[in-house]
């Protein structure tokens, strides 16, 4: 899988720096989201805790955000990819496409028994 990396800054320490605020952030949203699911069936408010892991996630996310590296996936080659694995092949064969001999996706069409002449083969 082809992945390109984009890197929010050119000053390496200050990269580092952003990814590691990102490590902790990630820490802090997950403890949030294990709270939010505490609270769900009970009919009280979200406790201090979830608030303060929600802020900090918030503000420990900001350097990554602004300077981190983040990675971008090249869905061409993925695509290119599928095309020539033979299990995936073999799988679009059995569901079949999406598009009729036109190229038109069946998505467009306007009725299931629309009688117009873009409809009607």
């Amino acid at each position: 899988m082809q992945m390109n990396p984009i890197y929010g800054t050119k000053i390496l320490p200050l990269r580092w720096f952003a990814n590691y605020c990102n490590h902790v952030a990630t820490k802090h949203l997950t403890k949030a989201i294990n709270i939010d699911e505490e609270y769900l069936d009970k009919e009280e408010n979200l406790s201090l805790k979830y608030k303060y892991h929600s802020k900090m996630w918030k503000y420990m996310n900001k350097p990554y955000e602004k300077w981190g590296t983040t990675y971008e996936f090249d869905i061409n080659a993925i695509i290119d990819g599928w095309k020539k694995d033979p299990e995936m092949q073999e799988l679009m064969e059995k569901l079949g496409s999406d598009y009729d001999e036109d190229g038109t996706p069946y998505w467009h069409y306007h009725e299931v028994n629309c009688a117009c002449t873009k409809c009607m083969p």
